[in-house]
């Protein structure tokens, strides 16, 4: 009841136009962060021989991605309840954006893997705020709706990834695979910092 009461509280001084910002801030992180957990899987012989290294090894470029992004989650998701979910999931996409530049300046396979590292710190940490905030300033009654935009977005993410990287590469070089973080990034930190409301605990 407390927690209810909490929230209802929270919700009344944000209005639809505010709601419907803060939701188009966390489902764009979402999308982006899952589409880049499958978005370099076609592109993986292409990486092989670009940097030169054996295809048994090459599939730790998605594998490390992954690793970082759950190993720190519940770490994160602690850190949130702690000074804030807000300012998680802002850091995580400020992150999650350099570690997407860090990737597409790569030019060795080991810088590479630990760019991907830190490009799954910030997906982590993003990650693990995005469902508290939307369960904690969506009003009961359209939150399971909201919630459900973000499962969707989680979803439609991984499976066009596959498709959204084969795309580029045929057109493109594999660095811009992660150049196209870079605006998207900036624009979600933006509205975030706009719209996201700073009190989220």
């Amino acid at each position: 009841m407390g927690i209810e009461q909490k929230n209802s509280s929270a919700v009344i001084s944000i209005n639809g136009p505010r709601l419907r910002m803060i939701l188009l801030s966390v489902l764009i992180m979402t999308f982006m962060m899952t589409l880049d957990s499958s978005i370099l899987n076609v592109a993986l012989p292409t990486l092989a021989s670009k940097l030169k290294v054996p295809t048994s090894l090459v599939d730790w470029v998605c594998t490390s991605y992954l690793i970082s992004m759950c190993a720190f989650s519940l770490i994160f998701g602690k850190i949130a309840d702690i000074i804030g979910k807000t300012k998680v999931f802002q850091a995580g996409t400020v992150v999650f954006t350099i570690g997407s530049f860090l990737c597409s300046m790569s030019d060795s396979f080991v810088t590479l893997i630990a760019s991907r590292l830190i490009q799954g710190l910030g997906a982590s940490a993003a990650m693990s705020s995005n469902l508290g905030i939307i369960s904690e300033f969506y009003p009961y009654k359209d939150r399971a709706k909201a919630l459900s935009f973000v499962g969707s977005a989680v979803a439609i993410g991984i499976m066009v990834g596959p498709v959204t990287g084969g795309a580029i590469l045929n057109y493109f070089s594999w660095k811009v695979i992660f150049m196209i973080n870079l605006p998207i990034g900036l624009i979600a930190f933006i509205l975030g910092f706009i719209y996201l409301p700073k009190t989220a605990k």
